[in-house]
């Protein structure tokens, strides 16, 4: 009797609570799934992998199936929660079409059967639906038209999405496109750019860059090297704050360079500035 009693409990359960799913992530550790571009249509195949392998038949369950697929080619799903809400429909679909508690266990037990397959025998089926359907993209990595990119570096989307600069000029998210031969120090620095403020300073790494020259010392920060500058920013030495300094490079790009020469001035008590514009 104790037997039959605890059968009888372990059966409903069964069927009227669900089942642990595994853990599955779509991508590795440190990296998240995008959608392709263009998407691949998600093509439902009903309940079972159509093209070999074990086939369930649909029986009660088509359109829960239909869901389960397309869930499967969501990039913005995941595993667990796909098969626990394809659990959910089918107990509803249950519900919905049997009445007689006979009819309602047996279409429940069918269901348990089919989650359990998707469950732990669906794993290798998820990971072909990501590989058709999405793009492993690290967490550090934008995401452009479907690709990964990264905007400190990628011409053609160089700080943002869609943003194109000439090939080698995009450096840490600022495209450094402009006329700017020499960079020049404290109290002699050459203009730049399409701005009378912009200024043409020596970059830690070599070369030349445009960066805005109206920004007072205090606000920008000590650098020794351009990757340690937050984005659109360049690390630049021989400035008027006495140490190499993140410089905005954002709205200095393009133009000519001018004759204009700079000086170290204060300016309303906030002492001395990367280069406050003074005509002579």
């Amino acid at each position: 009797m104790f037997t039959a009693i605890l059968t009888l409990y372990w059966l409903v359960c069964l069927l009227f609570t669900r089942p642990s799913t595994a853990q599955v992530l779509r991508c590795p550790a440190g990296q998240r799934a995008v959608t392709k571009s263009p998407a691949v249509p998600v093509v439902p195949n009903g309940c079972g992998d159509q093209s070999g392998g074990i086939k369930y038949p649909d029986l009660d369950f088509e359109s829960d199936c239909w869901r389960h697929d397309r869930c499967w080619g969501n990039c913005d799903r995941d595993f667990t929660s796909c098969n626990s809400e394809f659990y959910d429909s089918m107990m509803a679909t249950c519900s919905e079409k049997y009445g007689i508690p006979t009819q309602n266990l047996l279409c429940r037990a069918a269901a348990v059967v089919y989650f359990e397959a998707v469950s732990d025998f669906g794993i290798e089926k998820f990971y072909d639906a990501t590989a058709k359907h999405c793009n492993c993209c690290s967490t550090d990595l934008a995401v452009c038209g479907g690709r990964c990119v990264d905007t400190d570096n990628d011409p053609s989307n160089c700080g943002g999405c869609g943003v194109t600069c000439p090939s080698g000029r995009c450096v840490n998210g600022s495209c450094l496109v402009f006329s700017c031969f020499q960079g020049g120090v404290c109290n002699s620095f050459p203009t730049c750019g399409p701005s009378p403020n912009c200024v043409c300073a020596t970059r830690v790494e070599g070369g030349t860059a445009c960066v805005l020259g109206t920004t007072p010392c205090s606000a920008l920060s000590a650098c020794f090297s351009t990757s340690g500058c937050p984005n659109g920013y360049t690390c630049v030495v021989n400035s008027c704050c006495g140490r190499a300094v993140c410089a905005p490079a954002g709205g200095c790009m393009g133009g000519s360079a001018r004759t204009n020469m700079l000086k170290n001035v204060t300016i309303d008590g906030e002492g001395p500035w990367f280069g406050k514009m003074e005509m002579e």
